[in-house]
């Protein structure tokens, strides 16, 4: 499991030349470990939400909510259920924001 991976060597993983990327959350520059990408298609015609699981450092985000916004790769994502601690990080689940997507039409 990743948790048991990451306790030893977060390091590793939240590196910017390895495994990581940077996203914005509340306004600060964080690391964030990518783990899964997936679609959510909605009743709207062409309109396809895409859904994300992360890792965050628990240092770089103490208290994350469901509904707050994280900006990864040019867009913006809501955390869409209760993040998930695994140890000295937190898994979050993303979803794109619909806002973003009807823009994009």
């Amino acid at each position: 499991m990743f948790k048991d991976s990451c306790i030893n060597d977060l390091e590793v993983f939240f590196n910017d030349t390895e495994f990581a990327e940077t996203a914005k959350y509340q306004g600060v520059d964080i690391l964030v470990v990518e783990q899964e990408k997936t679609e959510n298609i909605t009743s709207v015609p062409s309109v396809i939400i895409p859904n994300l699981t992360v890792f965050v450092k628990v240092s770089d985000v103490p208290h994350p909510r469901e509904g707050e916004i994280l900006f990864y790769r040019g867009e913006e994502y809501q955390i869409s259920s209760y993040p998930v601690r695994e140890g000295n990080v937190w898994r979050l689940s993303l979803d794109g924001t619909i806002s973003e997507q009807i823009a994009g039409l």
